[in-house]
């Protein structure tokens, strides 16, 4: 009877231990989602995970679906066409280079990290997961735009056929 008092006051204790490490470390036991890049001190690394996980790449990605989908419908391009203009323009992998370039030349490895953070919250991955659709809008509006444009600077050019001694009207 002695021994089984100690081994309960025993038992206690170890309770009372576990306890204690459990609710002093729940941060570290209990997170879902901890970038495998939080403590990687090299920016370039950094960089490169914030254009995953800003939605960066996938915003290049879907320009290109959305330049594809305009010269199929708006020039009725063949897919060998579309793959030669997607071909020979400015590749994601440049843009992705310049990126990082740019960024480390302006941005501290600190700044990159609380980014980093923000991005990995889980209302930062559900509004990532729209940024293909706020691409695609944007460029459909742009597309409005520079038909607008379009429109316009063939009435001045029109002008400017008819008396060549005319500058550019300014607006």
């Amino acid at each position: 009877m002695q021994y089984r008092n100690e081994i309960i006051i025993a038992l206690i204790g170890l309770v009372g231990v576990i306890f204690t490490g459990v609710v002093s470390n729940y941060d570290k036991l209990f997170v879902d989602d901890i970038s495998p890049y939080e403590n990687v001190d090299d920016i370039e690394m950094q960089l490169r995970y914030y254009v995953e996980i800003s939605g960066f790449r996938n915003s290049l990605e879907e320009m290109d679906r959305v330049i594809a989908e305009k010269y199929r419908l708006k020039h009725q391009a063949s897919e060998l066409e579309i793959n030669c203009v997607l071909d020979n323009r400015i590749q994601k992998e440049q843009m992705i280079e310049l990126f990082v370039d740019t960024f480390k030349k302006h941005v501290s490895l600190q700044q990159i990290k609380e980014m980093n953070r923000f991005y990995s919250t889980e209302t930062m991955k559900v509004f990532n997961k729209s940024s293909p659709l706020v691409v695609r809008d944007l460029m459909a509006g742009l597309d409005k735009l520079h038909e607008r444009l379009y429109v316009r600077n063939q009435a001045i050019v029109g002008a400017l056929k008819v008396d060549d001694t005319k500058s550019c009207p300014t607006i």
